[in-house]
């Protein structure tokens, strides 16, 4: 089953590294020195923090959002 959040990423000049700026999903934090570092690091994370999310007692529900850039997850 395939499924779409919304990342944003952005570099901050300060620390000197790319980071998610901005997302729809709970709990997604990554950072890198290089642009493509990132996306590689969010496709391996989405995947699991989906599945410890599905797993917890506390699960909410989630309404992704429509618009933004997509990452798919690798499979």
């Amino acid at each position: 089953m395939d499924h779409t959040c919304f990342v944003e990423i952005s570099w901050d000049e300060e620390a000197g590294v790319w980071h998610v700026s901005d997302t729809d999903f709970p709990g997604l934090v990554a950072e890198a020195s290089s642009e493509r570092d990132p996306v590689k690091k969010i496709r391996t994370l989405v995947p699991e923090l989906y599945e410890l999310d599905r797993s917890s007692p506390s699960r909410r529900s989630r309404t992704p959002r429509s618009s933004g850039s997509k990452v798919s997850g690798g499979g």
